[in-house]
């Protein structure tokens, strides 16, 4: 095989050449990044004014999105999701037009923005999103009830407006639930909720209570192995670990007194190998509307006597 050798002069001149070209770009780079340094000798006006400059282009570009972002939305049909009939001929209507909207005598209001039409209308292997629109206690209220379905259950965000004066506005709203895991025995589980001061006591049956207590063994001799105790900051500690979805909302005259109450199911289940317990648990939480819309009680399935209730306790699917 002839080996083909290149002259010394040769690789001097590319290497002259690749230099060069480096130190010219270099030089170019320089000379484009000191139109943007800021030096001492920059007067402070001057680089307030190219700071609010940019300030104002990146709000005019957000803005300027925004509303062709709502253009697009008024430009698109509405869909009819429900009606009601009101008294003295009003109507209360659902719609979809992009946002989804509650409108009552040409007043209208959003409910949710960030649901498409894919996720109500379509046909495909994932559940709806469903809403609907319930007429509450002589027409002073409307309750409207979003279902957002997932693997394990359907989750609900329960929104309450108010008619007054001709106008139109969110009353109330009610989109997740925090109950605390607060103590656990061989007996009884307490759990704490931030909408009462009352503690509520799950009494545990005789086979739960064999295998809290095991747990209860295992955990307190773990501590013990390494010179520790379950004191107030292991249960803090854990008191999260009990997870509340909301599943259901219904209305029932249970007083039968004309006006109906609010029943909101409520699934809870615990998490976390820590925790000495395994609870999945069906409950509801009944509320009284009024001026003000108050937690009554909270009761779980294990507790109901109320016969009339028990299609209320809704959990997994």
């Amino acid at each position: 095989m002839k080996k083909y050798l290149i002259p010394i002069s040769v690789i001097a001149l590319l290497v002259l050449v690749v230099v060069c070209k480096d130190n010219l770009f270099a030089e170019q780079n320089k000379n484009e990044n000191n139109q943007h340094v800021i030096t001492d000798e920059t007067p402070k006006n001057t680089v307030n004014t190219n700071i609010e400059e940019n300030i104002d282009k990146n709000s005019n570009v957000i803005n300027s999105e925004k509303e062709k972002l709502q253009d697009l939305k008024n430009n698109e049909p509405e869909t009819m999701i429900e009606e009601l009939a009101l008294a003295n001929g009003n109507k209360a209507q659902l719609l979809y037009n992009g946002d989804v909207l509650l409108r009552v005598n040409e007043k209208e209001i959003v409910v949710n923005s960030y649901v498409t039409d894919e996720m109500l209308f379509s046909n495909g292997i994932t559940p709806n999103v469903e809403f609907t629109l319930q007429q509450v206690n002589d027409n002073k209220l409307l309750a409207i009830t979003e279902y957002n379905p997932n693997m394990r259950y359907i989750e609900v965000i329960q929104r309450i407006y108010e008619i007054k004066e001709g106008s139109l506005h969110e009353f109330w709203k009610l989109e997740s639930i925090d109950l605390d895991l607060l103590k656990v025995d061989k007996d009884i589980i307490e759990i704490g909720c931030s909408l009462t001061s009352n503690t509520i006591k799950l009494e545990l049956t005789e086979s739960e209570g064999q295998v809290v207590s095991q747990q209860l063994n295992d955990i307190q001799a773990t501590f013990e192995e390494n010179n520790l105790s379950m004191d107030e900051l292991f249960w803090d500690n854990i008191k999260d670990n009990l997870i509340t979805a909301i599943t259901g909302c219904n209305w029932l005259d249970i007083d039968q007194d004309g006006d109906k109450e609010m029943i909101v199911s409520i699934y809870c289940y615990t998490v976390g190998a820590s925790t000495p317990v395994h609870l999945r648990e069906k409950g509801i939480m009944i509320y009284d509307l009024g001026e003000t819309i108050e937690l009554r009680e909270i009761i779980f399935e294990r507790d109901n006597k109320v016969d009339i209730l028990e299609q209320y306790f809704i959990g997994e699917r």
